[in-house]
């Protein structure tokens, strides 16, 4: 029986179904298409037996990460906490219709745009959730054809009357709120002026938390300034 119940539970993760008990009961997080009513069938006729081995599972201490390499780029639920992120962003709740974003101004001595743009490709690719779409409906899948960074480059030194422009540029970028279902839901972009080089970099925390940012932050800087490749 357990045998069957562990296919039983492996066959719904694999499609985006997460199962576990609380207080005696099946709970699951799964988008609602997912949620077919042949699904909740078979989650009814195998409810007694379901609570028996997830009861036994969860009860040890060890847990085991699995990465399912088969099912990459399909989709798969949202975490309670970007699901929470989500929905802030509607306008249903008071205070809501805000998205939770960071902006960051990093200076340096110089960069070379060009440069930037390859490796934040390059760390673009490494990681799926930079290049996976958010859906309302609470899911997200990683995209398996990475599109080109569109990284833009201000150059006060060069062109000192865009300054106007790219002010609100900046002010733009710092006050962004994404599209849910687009991608990408961060954004670079290059400034210079007679002091510094300056990346400026916007994320959802939907992507990342705030760890992860620092984390891509110093891998840029590793690969950009100590030639440490991006793999």
């Amino acid at each position: 029986m357990d045998k069957n119940m562990k296919e039983l539970v492996n066959r719904f993760e694999n499609k985006g179904i997460h199962l576990w008990v609380d207080g005696g009961k099946i709970k699951y997080k799964a988008s609602k298409e997912l949620m077919t009513p042949e699904v909740l069938a078979e989650l009814k006729a195998n409810k007694n037996a379901l609570i028996d081995y997830l009861s036994s599972t969860q009860d040890k201490s060890t847990v085991a990460i699995v990465i399912d390499r088969t099912n990459r780029f399909e989709p798969f639920p949202l975490t309670d906490v970007q699901s929470a992120y989500l929905l802030g962003r509607s306008k249903t709740f008071e205070y809501g219709g805000v998205a939770c974003h960071v902006y960051l101004e990093i200076r340096y001595a110089e960069l070379e745009t060009s440069k930037v743009r390859n490796i934040w490709n390059a760390i673009t690719r490494k990681y799926d959730m930079l290049h996976a779409l958010i859906n309302e409906a609470g899911y997200q899948q990683v995209m398996k054809d990475v599109p080109e960074l569109d990284i833009p480059e201000w150059d006060l030194v060069k062109n000192p009357e865009k300054a106007n422009d790219f002010e609100k540029f900046r002010k733009e970028m710092g006050n962004r709120a994404y599209t849910v279902g687009k991608w990408p839901m961060f954004g670079l972009a290059v400034s210079r002026n007679n002091e510094s080089a300056i990346l400026h970099f916007s994320i959802e925390f939907l992507l990342a938390d705030w760890t992860s940012i620092w984390k891509l932050v110093a891998e840029f800087e590793a690969a950009y300034f100590d030639g440490i490749a991006v793999s």
